[in-house]
Parts: structure tokens; C-alpha cells; sequence
């Protein structure tokens, strides 16, 4: 079997990869274990030469823009709501989005839409 070659830049691996296939590499693969994606960390805003502070951000959403629904839903995500959790109960939470790569209000989410669907496929009596 042929050996997978170092590549110098990316391109040249997507070159090499156009052509190729992994099947023809397979005695070379090994099965990776606990992968995980982590999040870049947040850039800072640079301050300008001579400025007292640093610029102020521009607000996200821009006039006119509409909220899309969420995959899956029947309506949009444009409520916010402010829940007290015991401490335990937080930091599993943030464990949980910590190995999935996502933040924990995502994670929260996730879980409650999780129960809801699941309380909802019960049969009513």
C-alpha cells in the first residue's frame, strides 16, 4: 500500500486529496479517541493609536433584519428568560457543553427542548 505524503501547504493536500481516496489508505488510519472542538478564544478590539477607549461595538442586529427559526421549530427564538439553578446543576451543564463544544445556554436549551419533546410523545390518559 502507498504511505500518505507530508504536505507542505493545504492546498497542496486538497490537490493530493482531489485525486486520491482514504480507502486506499486504510492500513495507515488509526481511530482517533476523545476528540473534542474547542472555540477559539474572543479576539479583543483593538484600541486605535491615540483613542481614550476602545471603539464601541456595533450593535448585531441591523434594522429590518428577521430572525430565522431554529431547525426543527414552529417558531422563532425571540424570548429570554432568567432561571435559578443550584450550582451542581450549572456546572453539569457546563461540563456537558464543555465536551460538545458549545455554550452553556445553548446546552441548557438543547436539555429543555429535549424533556419537552419527550414529555410530549407520552400518551394522554
Amino acid at each position: 500500500m502507498a504511505k500518505i505524503p507530508k504536505f507542505k501547504s493545504d492546498k497542496e493536500a486538497a490537490a493530493f486529496w482531489d485525486t486520491h481516496s482514504l480507502a486506499d489508505f486504510d492500513e495507515e488510519l488509526v481511530v482517533a479517541k476523545n476528540i473534542r472542538f474547542v472555540k477559539p478564544p474572543r479576539r479583543e478590539t483593538p484600541v486605535k493609536a491615540g483613542a481614550k477607549t476602545a471603539p464601541k461595538k456595533r450593535a448585531r442586529k441591523r434594522a429590518g433584519s428577521v430572525k430565522q427559526p431554529a431547525v426543527g421549530r414552529k417558531s422563532v427564538m425571540d424570548q429570554a428568560m432568567s432561571v435559578k439553578l443550584a450550582r451542581q446543576m450549572l456546572n453539569e451543564i457546563k461540563e456537558l457543553a464543555r465536551q460538545k463544544g458549545i455554550g452553556h445556554s445553548t446546552m441548557a436549551r438543547i436539555l429543555m427542548t429535549e424533556r419537552l419533546e419527550e414529555i410530549n410523545r407520552r400518551p394522554t390518559v
